[in-house]
Protein backbone atom coordinates (compact mmCIF):
# COMPACT_ATOMS: atom_id res chain seq x y z
CA UNK A 1 0.00 0.00 0.00
CA UNK A 2 1.34 3.46 -1.12
CA UNK A 3 4.42 1.75 -2.51
CA UNK A 4 6.02 0.41 -5.86
CA UNK A 5 6.15 -3.23 -7.00
CA UNK A 6 7.73 -4.20 -10.31
CA UNK A 7 6.02 -6.86 -12.13
CA UNK A 8 8.35 -9.89 -13.40
CA UNK A 9 6.04 -11.34 -16.05
CA UNK A 10 2.90 -10.37 -17.72
CA UNK A 11 0.35 -12.88 -19.16
CA UNK A 12 -3.52 -12.66 -20.25
CA UNK A 13 -5.99 -16.16 -20.20
CA UNK A 14 -9.64 -16.94 -20.39
CA UNK A 15 -10.76 -17.84 -16.56
CA UNK A 16 -13.20 -16.90 -13.81
CA UNK A 17 -15.09 -19.38 -11.71
CA UNK A 18 -17.31 -20.34 -14.12
CA UNK A 19 -15.07 -21.01 -16.92
CA UNK A 20 -12.50 -22.72 -15.42
CA UNK A 21 -14.80 -24.96 -13.61
CA UNK A 22 -16.82 -25.82 -16.85
CA UNK A 23 -13.64 -26.54 -18.15
CA UNK A 24 -12.00 -28.91 -15.52
CA UNK A 25 -15.30 -31.17 -14.97
CA UNK A 26 -15.74 -31.44 -18.84
CA UNK A 27 -12.11 -32.61 -19.43
CA UNK A 28 -13.31 -35.47 -16.77
CA UNK A 29 -15.63 -36.53 -19.42
CA UNK A 30 -18.83 -35.25 -17.24
CA UNK A 31 -21.84 -33.35 -19.66
CA UNK A 32 -21.46 -29.92 -18.34
CA UNK A 33 -23.13 -26.62 -19.38
CA UNK A 34 -21.60 -23.21 -19.02
CA UNK A 35 -24.39 -20.11 -18.13
CA UNK A 36 -22.31 -17.24 -19.02
CA UNK A 37 -21.83 -13.96 -21.12
CA UNK A 38 -18.80 -12.69 -23.51
CA UNK A 39 -19.07 -8.97 -24.49
CA UNK A 40 -18.65 -7.33 -27.50
CA UNK A 41 -15.19 -6.54 -27.19
CA UNK A 42 -11.97 -7.75 -28.37
CA UNK A 43 -11.40 -9.88 -25.15
CA UNK A 44 -14.95 -11.50 -25.85
CA UNK A 45 -14.09 -12.22 -29.57
CA UNK A 46 -10.91 -13.84 -28.01
CA UNK A 47 -12.67 -15.67 -25.05
CA UNK A 48 -15.06 -17.17 -27.77
CA UNK A 49 -12.30 -18.98 -29.72
CA UNK A 50 -10.48 -19.85 -26.58
CA UNK A 51 -13.72 -21.82 -25.28
CA UNK A 52 -13.75 -24.04 -28.61
CA UNK A 53 -10.71 -25.66 -26.83
CA UNK A 54 -13.16 -26.90 -24.00
CA UNK A 55 -15.47 -29.62 -24.15
CA UNK A 56 -18.58 -28.49 -21.66
CA UNK A 57 -21.48 -27.40 -24.15
CA UNK A 58 -21.72 -23.41 -25.06
CA UNK A 59 -25.20 -22.71 -25.96
CA UNK A 60 -26.35 -20.75 -22.86
CA UNK A 61 -22.89 -18.10 -23.03
CA UNK A 62 -24.43 -15.11 -24.77
CA UNK A 63 -22.71 -12.43 -26.01
CA UNK A 64 -24.41 -9.01 -24.62
CA UNK A 65 -23.18 -5.90 -26.31
CA UNK A 66 -20.42 -4.47 -23.83
CA UNK A 67 -17.29 -4.99 -22.30
CA UNK A 68 -16.65 -8.35 -21.43
CA UNK A 69 -15.75 -9.63 -17.41
CA UNK A 70 -12.25 -8.94 -17.12
CA UNK A 71 -9.71 -8.83 -14.18
CA UNK A 72 -6.12 -8.01 -13.26
CA UNK A 73 -5.26 -10.17 -10.64
CA UNK A 74 -1.41 -10.00 -8.82
CA UNK A 75 0.56 -12.65 -7.64
CA UNK A 76 3.10 -12.65 -5.33
CA UNK A 77 6.41 -13.64 -4.45
CA UNK A 78 4.48 -16.97 -2.40
CA UNK A 79 2.11 -17.53 -5.11
CA UNK A 80 -0.54 -16.09 -3.30
CA UNK A 81 -2.98 -14.03 -5.64
CA UNK A 82 -5.26 -10.35 -5.51
CA UNK A 83 -7.76 -10.01 -8.09
CA UNK A 84 -8.88 -6.35 -9.24
CA UNK A 85 -12.37 -7.00 -10.74
CA UNK A 86 -12.65 -4.48 -13.52
CA UNK A 87 -16.41 -4.68 -14.58
CA UNK A 88 -19.21 -5.25 -13.40
CA UNK A 89 -21.27 -8.47 -13.52
CA UNK A 90 -24.52 -8.12 -15.69
CA UNK A 91 -25.27 -11.95 -15.84
CA UNK A 92 -28.79 -10.40 -14.24
CA UNK A 93 -29.43 -8.43 -17.70
CA UNK A 94 -30.01 -11.82 -19.50
CA UNK A 95 -32.94 -14.04 -19.06
CA UNK A 96 -31.15 -17.63 -19.38
CA UNK A 97 -34.84 -19.63 -19.52
CA UNK A 98 -32.99 -22.32 -18.38
CA UNK A 99 -35.26 -25.45 -16.97
CA UNK A 100 -33.56 -27.14 -14.51
CA UNK A 101 -33.92 -31.10 -13.62
CA UNK A 102 -33.77 -33.48 -10.45
CA UNK A 103 -30.95 -35.58 -12.22
CA UNK A 104 -28.76 -32.46 -12.48
CA UNK A 105 -25.97 -30.76 -10.15
CA UNK A 106 -26.30 -27.06 -10.36
CA UNK A 107 -23.37 -24.93 -9.08
CA UNK A 108 -22.97 -21.15 -8.29
CA UNK A 109 -19.51 -21.16 -7.32
CA UNK A 110 -19.03 -17.40 -6.77
CA UNK A 111 -22.40 -16.34 -5.36
CA UNK A 112 -24.69 -13.20 -6.05
CA UNK A 113 -28.06 -12.57 -5.05
CA UNK A 114 -29.25 -12.08 -8.69
CA UNK A 115 -28.92 -15.69 -9.33
CA UNK A 116 -31.46 -16.99 -6.11
CA UNK A 117 -34.62 -17.46 -8.63
CA UNK A 118 -31.93 -19.76 -10.45
CA UNK A 119 -31.71 -21.55 -7.47
CA UNK A 120 -35.12 -21.58 -5.79
CA UNK A 121 -35.81 -23.15 -9.68
CA UNK A 122 -33.21 -26.08 -9.08
CA UNK A 123 -34.24 -26.79 -5.13
CA UNK A 124 -37.19 -26.93 -6.31
CA UNK A 125 -37.14 -30.13 -9.13
CA UNK A 126 -34.84 -31.57 -6.09
CA UNK A 127 -31.35 -31.36 -8.18
CA UNK A 128 -28.36 -30.77 -6.07
CA UNK A 129 -26.97 -27.32 -5.21
CA UNK A 130 -23.71 -26.43 -5.21
CA UNK A 131 -23.11 -22.64 -3.74
CA UNK A 132 -20.32 -20.21 -3.38
CA UNK A 133 -19.34 -19.57 0.68
CA UNK A 134 -21.07 -16.03 0.12
CA UNK A 135 -24.10 -17.16 -0.04
CA UNK A 136 -24.50 -17.64 3.92
CA UNK A 137 -24.79 -14.21 4.40
CA UNK A 138 -28.26 -14.06 2.87
CA UNK A 139 -30.59 -15.77 5.02
CA UNK A 140 -33.57 -17.22 2.58
CA UNK A 141 -31.27 -19.65 1.00
CA UNK A 142 -30.17 -22.82 1.23
CA UNK A 143 -28.84 -25.71 -0.87
CA UNK A 144 -27.11 -28.99 -0.53
CA UNK A 145 -23.99 -28.14 -0.25
CA UNK A 146 -22.00 -24.71 0.65
CA UNK A 147 -18.16 -24.03 -0.06
CA UNK A 148 -15.62 -22.11 0.35
CA UNK A 149 -12.55 -20.88 1.86
CA UNK A 150 -12.14 -19.78 5.22
CA UNK A 151 -10.21 -16.31 3.95
CA UNK A 152 -13.89 -15.68 2.26
CA UNK A 153 -16.04 -16.08 5.41
CA UNK A 154 -18.11 -13.00 5.60
CA UNK A 155 -18.14 -11.11 9.12
CA UNK A 156 -21.41 -12.69 10.29
CA UNK A 157 -22.13 -16.21 11.93
CA UNK A 158 -22.79 -18.74 9.44
CA UNK A 159 -25.42 -20.70 10.26
CA UNK A 160 -24.48 -24.49 9.21
CA UNK A 161 -27.82 -26.05 9.66
CA UNK A 162 -29.27 -24.33 6.47
CA UNK A 163 -27.15 -26.56 4.45
CA UNK A 164 -27.19 -30.09 4.63
CA UNK A 165 -23.24 -30.19 3.75
CA UNK A 166 -20.71 -27.33 4.49
CA UNK A 167 -17.47 -27.79 2.66
CA UNK A 168 -14.30 -25.24 4.50
CA UNK A 169 -10.91 -25.13 2.75
CA UNK A 170 -8.10 -24.00 4.91
CA UNK A 171 -5.08 -23.83 2.56
CA UNK A 172 -2.19 -25.88 4.67
CA UNK A 173 -4.75 -26.72 7.88
CA UNK A 174 -6.68 -28.61 5.20
CA UNK A 175 -10.45 -29.15 4.67
CA UNK A 176 -13.54 -29.12 7.09
CA UNK A 177 -17.01 -31.16 6.50
CA UNK A 178 -19.71 -29.72 8.46
CA UNK A 179 -22.77 -31.69 8.79
CA UNK A 180 -25.85 -31.83 11.07
CA UNK A 181 -24.43 -34.90 12.68
CA UNK A 182 -20.66 -34.38 13.00
CA UNK A 183 -17.18 -32.15 11.64
CA UNK A 184 -14.52 -34.10 9.94
CA UNK A 185 -11.66 -32.93 9.73
CA UNK A 186 -9.23 -33.78 6.49
CA UNK A 187 -5.43 -32.88 5.95
CA UNK A 188 -3.57 -32.11 2.78
CA UNK A 189 0.25 -32.75 1.69
CA UNK A 190 2.66 -29.99 2.05
CA UNK A 191 3.40 -29.12 -1.40
CA UNK A 192 5.58 -25.75 -2.75
CA UNK A 193 3.18 -22.77 -3.79
CA UNK A 194 3.78 -21.51 -7.60
CA UNK A 195 0.34 -20.06 -8.48
CA UNK A 196 -3.11 -20.10 -6.22
CA UNK A 197 -4.85 -18.47 -8.54
CA UNK A 198 -7.80 -21.48 -9.61
CA UNK A 199 -7.08 -23.27 -6.63
CA UNK A 200 -10.13 -23.21 -5.39
CA UNK A 201 -11.80 -23.94 -8.73
CA UNK A 202 -9.66 -26.93 -8.82
CA UNK A 203 -11.09 -28.09 -5.40
CA UNK A 204 -14.92 -27.73 -6.38
CA UNK A 205 -14.04 -29.27 -9.46
CA UNK A 206 -12.76 -32.66 -7.80
CA UNK A 207 -15.56 -32.38 -5.62
CA UNK A 208 -17.77 -32.25 -8.63
CA UNK A 209 -16.79 -34.73 -10.69
CA UNK A 210 -16.73 -36.98 -6.98
CA UNK A 211 -20.43 -36.83 -6.74
CA UNK A 212 -21.54 -36.79 -10.40
CA UNK A 213 -19.78 -40.15 -10.23
CA UNK A 214 -21.45 -40.93 -6.99
CA UNK A 215 -18.64 -41.34 -4.60
CA UNK A 216 -18.62 -40.82 -1.10
CA UNK A 217 -18.80 -37.13 -0.34
CA UNK A 218 -15.44 -37.71 2.03
CA UNK A 219 -14.10 -39.51 -1.18
CA UNK A 220 -15.17 -36.89 -3.26
CA UNK A 221 -13.27 -34.14 -1.01
CA UNK A 222 -9.76 -36.22 -1.88
CA UNK A 223 -10.06 -35.74 -5.30
CA UNK A 224 -10.75 -32.56 -4.89
CA UNK A 225 -7.80 -31.92 -2.63
CA UNK A 226 -5.18 -33.97 -5.01
CA UNK A 227 -6.60 -31.75 -8.07
CA UNK A 228 -5.95 -28.35 -6.31
CA UNK A 229 -2.44 -29.93 -5.11
CA UNK A 230 -1.75 -30.42 -8.92
CA UNK A 231 -3.11 -26.87 -9.80
CA UNK A 232 -1.06 -24.56 -6.93
CA UNK A 233 2.08 -26.45 -8.13
CA UNK A 234 1.99 -24.66 -11.64
CA UNK A 235 1.46 -21.48 -13.46
CA UNK A 236 -2.34 -20.67 -14.63
CA UNK A 237 -6.00 -20.34 -13.50
CA UNK A 238 -7.23 -22.78 -15.58
CA UNK A 239 -7.09 -25.69 -13.57
CA UNK A 240 -5.12 -28.86 -15.21
CA UNK A 241 -6.80 -31.48 -17.22
CA UNK A 242 -8.27 -34.26 -15.19
CA UNK A 243 -6.15 -36.83 -14.21
CA UNK A 244 -7.64 -40.70 -12.92
CA UNK A 245 -5.20 -40.33 -9.91
CA UNK A 246 -6.90 -37.53 -8.62
CA UNK A 247 -9.16 -39.91 -7.43
CA UNK A 248 -6.29 -42.06 -5.38
CA UNK A 249 -3.31 -39.73 -4.94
Amino acid sequence: NGGFAQALMRDERAGGAGLNIAAAVSSASIDTLLFSYVGTDDIGKNLKKQMEEYGFKKEYVREKTGPSLHAVITLDEAGERTIFALEENRFAEIDFDIRFSHDQIVVFPVWRDFYLSYLESANAVGAKTVVGIAASSNPTLTATIMIGSEKDIPEITIDFARFETNIITRGAAGVQIITAKETKELFVKSVKVVDSTGAGDSFLSGVLVGLARGTTLELAVRTGINWATASISKVGSVPPKWREEFILA
